[in-house]
């Protein structure tokens, strides 16, 4: 589970097998789709927070027992063999059979005494159908138009129309746990990189990368700000530095030699000029170049490469980085 405006990956359960210790509390006689929704949402119980779930999820009793426990939800619905239980699906579809594109609606009801809404939104060639415990027909202040366009009688036509808020919340939150996906296994990723078989080993990894990367989107939301701001490739390369330089893990001299150079402020470091960058007038970047990306030659001796790296030691100096080591070693000697 991810938090909808930084992307932080804050919840996530394990897999269990039979091994399971026998001390641990046995789970409740839920289906196991409700049970998993109540032990997943179990940390944000009573705050009324706002949960947005895939098809995957849609069980109506399971909303309702989220909202038992001051969760409020959404889930998009699909019909598989059947529809969802409780979901008129074929009515639904007949009553939108005559309305416009972007046309809404919903269909009110209640479980244990629970109220829930089912809402609907004609699509060109289908109906988009939403369950909730939140939410109306309202739009949002400052909601974007959205645009459809589709064929009509042989002719294409164009129709905005703005999104209801279960609609509006559900396109802008759905690729949440997607995006945080696509960000841990973009190469060099540390899952790819550390192949293993072992199952431990292999869980290890996986929490790993999920920490990388919330530290990534930690710094990226609370922190950073106009150029400080780094890609992930440039993250990720500093970590690795600052892994393979950890105090924690190295003992006398090379712990002193460490402390030393870090109190003379040196630290090498591969960085990125930032964009549009022309030099460095020793306190700032000079950002007046007419490329968005301009190109520079690497300064060390019979290296032409084009790059816009430096070390982080020598801001300005434009460095390559199959030059770095040898950079790093003429330092330390």
């Amino acid at each position: 589970m991810c938090c909808g405006l930084c992307g932080i990956l804050f919840r996530l359960i394990m897999v269990e097998g039979k091994d399971r210790p026998p001390q641990l509390p046995k789970p409740p006689k839920n289906k196991k789709t409700i049970h998993l929704l109540l032990q997943m949402c179990s940390t944000i119980a009573s705050t009324g927070k706002l949960v947005i779930l895939d098809s995957g999820f849609c069980v109506l009793q399971g909303l309702i027992e989220l909202k038992k426990i001051g969760v409020y939800a959404g889930a998009l619905i699909k019909k598989r063999r059947y529809w969802p239980k409780f979901v008129p699906g074929d009515a639904i579809d007949k009553h939108f059979e005559d309305k416009e594109v972007g046309e809404t609606n919903s269909l009110h009801g209640k479980l244990d005494g629970i109220p829930y809404d089912i809402f609907g939104m004609k699509e060109p060639d289908y109906v988009m159908k939403i369950m909730s415990t939140y939410g109306g027909l309202n739009v949002n202040d400052g909601q974007r138009e959205s645009i459809r366009k589709y064929l009509k009688e042989g002719k294409e036509v164009e129709t905005n129309f703005q999104y209801a808020i279960p609609f509006s919340n559900h396109f802008d939150y759905r690729h949440i746990v997607d995006d945080h996906n696509n960000l841990r296994h973009t190469l060099p990723s540390i899952e790819a990189t550390w192949v293993t078989h072992r199952w431990p080993t292999r869980v290890f990894s996986f929490i790993l990368a999920v920490t990388e990367v919330n530290c990534y989107l930690a710094f990226k939301y609370f922190i950073w700000s106009g150029v400080e701001k780094m890609t992930l490739m440039e993250f990720r390369t500093d970590l690795a530095w600052a892994l393979i330089d950890n105090e924690y893990l190295e003992k006398g001299e090379a712990v002193e030699l460490k402390k030393r150079r870090k109190r003379a402020g040196v630290e090498h470091i591969l960085r990125t000029a930032p964009k549009g960058a022309k030099n460095w007038d020793g306190q700032k970047w000079n950002l007046s170049a007419k490329m968005e990306y301009p190109q520079f030659w690497c300064r060390m001796k019979g290296c032409r490469k084009s790059i816009r790296t430096y070390c982080q030691c020598n801001v300005g100096s434009w460095l390559c980085k199959d030059c770095f080591p040898q950079h790093i070693m003429e330092e330390v000697i």
